[in-house]
């Protein structure tokens, strides 16, 4: 979780004008479209060692397509600024602002929810201890998949562990040390260590 986090806080989305070629009517003519690096940073996922599985493949199709304006591409810079502002007070002074955390919280309101069972077999009384349930959220957006990941860090307390190298630098989070080690809870659905 954290991982995607830090690729989506550091990487640098860059917006660009491209010609396609459009038949409109009985004439072919170049009209202009709007594209973002999104293919680059599906390559920096997986440099982060992070693969894209077939829950998170959709969230992120819209920014694979030409765009005939680039208000979606805006907001998704957007919002990453806002995040990079609102983290990097986070990594700075070590607290988040009250609207800031409880945006966290609400904001996802409404993303929906299911329960996925891990294990096998015939269930009984006996087995239900052996039986093991995980909540699964499925955004709609790929914004919303980062505020899902973000509020998830936040309240198990890993969020606070986020740092920068200085105002401008890049976000990580530090190599747990002995003792200091906590489990992660793995990747919402989509992201997977290979």
């Amino acid at each position: 979780m954290s991982m995607e986090l830090t690729v989506f806080l550091n990487f640098r989305f860059e917006l660009s004008l491209v010609s396609i070629k459009s038949l409109n009517e009985e004439t072919l003519a170049e009209v202009p479209r709007h594209l973002i690096n999104w293919r680059d940073y599906l390559a920096a996922l997986e440099a982060a060692g992070l693969e894209i599985g077939p829950e998170l493949a959709p969230l992120g199709e819209p920014f694979l397509k030409h765009q005939p304006d680039e208000r979606l591409f805006q907001d998704l810079t957007a919002f990453q600024a806002e995040l990079r502002e609102a983290l990097g007070g986070l990594a700075r002074a070590g607290t988040l602002p009250d609207e800031v955390w409880r945006r966290l919280l609400t904001e996802v309101d409404g993303v929906p929810v299911f329960v996925r069972a891990k294990g096998v077999g015939d269930l009984s009384l006996d087995r239900l201890e052996a039986l093991d349930f995980q909540y699964v959220y499925a955004p709609d957006t790929y914004r919303l998949h980062i505020l899902v990941l973000a509020r998830a860090l936040l309240l198990d307390g890993r969020l606070f562990e986020l740092r920068r190298e200085d105002d401008e630098g890049r976000f990580f989070f530090p190599e747990p040390t002995a003792g200091s080690f906590r489990p992660d809870a793995g990747p919402l659905p989509g992201l997977r260590r290979p």
